[in-house]
């Protein structure tokens, strides 16, 4: 038996949310993954998994892979420009003029592409929601470059081009999801985008029934930022009342919105990230939360020690 199998145990300081409202956390813990998904965590090794591979890691925090529901593939080279502009003024000074750019160069289109995985590689999430851009071919080889790297989530084709007719939108729309599915991606799955706002109630509807159809998510397009891709984790603090309600606004409730991940809770998919504070000196005696909190605020890809997704090792 060895960790490839998904079959091992990770011990260090744990941390999940067990509900929305209750956060479990531990300084000397055992988490199990069994054949890829969790079978618990305890306080004390069971005697059944005394035997499996175990990667001790007793300084270091173990969380759920976040779940980033704010990244924007077409914004890869842009980020940190123009923070200080409106979102229009933004999206005409670099938003819409980059995108056009990254749909007539295909060597620009990858060299972006991988730049923006990588951020995400070395981040805090095991899964994205991803918005990618309103070409269904460049968003299929998007999703097929994450999937390539181990990574999971969303890839989203934004059904917002508003040079396009609802009945280009639907059609674009039916080709992407024909592309994902002939691919046969292990962890990345297709969704379809539109703004609540502004798409016509009729082309919802018809985008409604197509992916109920496909068994896909048509979900409400978050708006992007601009900054930093760890950003997302202010995002989600500055709208919360407690810790607590922080944690699962990274991990359990988006992950909800791709399948049984970000949680331990026994019978979710296993998704953990390992994280270091070692580089983050306090003369204060923290609590497991408040390291994580720590480590979530001024934490930089240093603090990434680990990651698995599905059981299997990312790095």
């Amino acid at each position: 038996m060895t960790v490839d199998d998904g079959n091992f145990v990770l011990h260090g300081v744990i941390l999940y949310m067990k509900s929305e409202e209750e956060l479990f956390e531990t300084a000397d813990g055992y988490l199990v993954c069994m054949e890829g998904v969790s079978a618990g965590v305890f306080e004390e090794l069971p005697e059944e998994f005394s035997d499996w591979p175990l990667i001790d890691c007793p300084e270091e925090l173990i969380i759920p892979g976040l779940v980033d529901t704010r990244a924007d593939a077409m914004l890869a080279n842009v980020r940190g420009l123009g923070t200080y502009l409106t979102d229009e003024a933004f999206a005409e000074a670099y938003a819409e003029p980059e995108a056009k750019r990254i749909a007539s160069d295909r060597q620009y289109e990858k060299r972006s592409f991988d730049a923006f995985i990588e951020t995400i590689y070395v981040g805090l999430a095991t899964r994205a929601i991803i918005n990618g851009g309103t070409d269904y071919a460049a968003a299929a080889r998007l999703a097929r470059m994450l999937d390539e790297t181990g990574l999971g989530g969303l890839v989203g084709l934004s059904c917002t081009d508003a040079e396009s007719t609802a009945e280009e939108v639907l059609e674009n729309a039916k080709k992407f999801l024909a592309r994902i599915k002939r691919r046969r991606l292990a962890n990345v799955k297709p969704a379809l985008l539109i703004d609540e706002e502004k798409t016509s109630a009729a082309l919802k509807e018809a985008l409604q029934r197509l992916t109920e159809e496909a068994k896909v998510s048509l979900l409400d397009c978050q708006p992007p930022l601009r900054g930093r891709q760890a950003d997302f984790v202010r995002a989600a603090a500055d709208e919360a009342g407690s810790f607590a309600e922080f944690f699962a606004a990274l991990t359990l409730k988006p992950g909800r919105l791709i399948g049984d991940v970000g949680t331990f809770a026994p019978g979710s998919e296993f998704d953990a990230v390992i994280l270091s504070d070692v580089n983050l000196d306090t003369m204060r005696e923290l609590t497991p939360a408040e390291r994580l909190l720590r480590v979530l605020n001024y934490g930089d890809d240093r603090s990434v020690v680990g990651k698995f997704v599905n059981g299997w090792k990312v790095y």
